[in-house]
């Protein structure tokens, strides 16, 4: 019994398949990540200090 095996379908072509591709591939800028701010995580880091002092605190008394 033998079976028949179908093309896969090529729907990301390979940059490196084609030497000019390849080169605009390369060459290409990458948009740079927008720096975040700290500030979020500084707030939950704090209130989960907090959180915790009251409830071992709650827990002493």
């Amino acid at each position: 019994m033998t079976g028949r095996v179908h093309r896969m379908s090529d729907q990301y072509p390979d940059p490196s398949g084609n030497t000019a591709q390849f080169q605009a591939f390369v060459q290409r800028a990458e948009p740079e990540q927008e720096r975040r701010s700290p500030l979020p995580w500084v707030l939950g880091i704090v209130a989960a200090v907090i959180v915790l002092g009251a409830v071992i605190a709650f827990l002493v008394s």
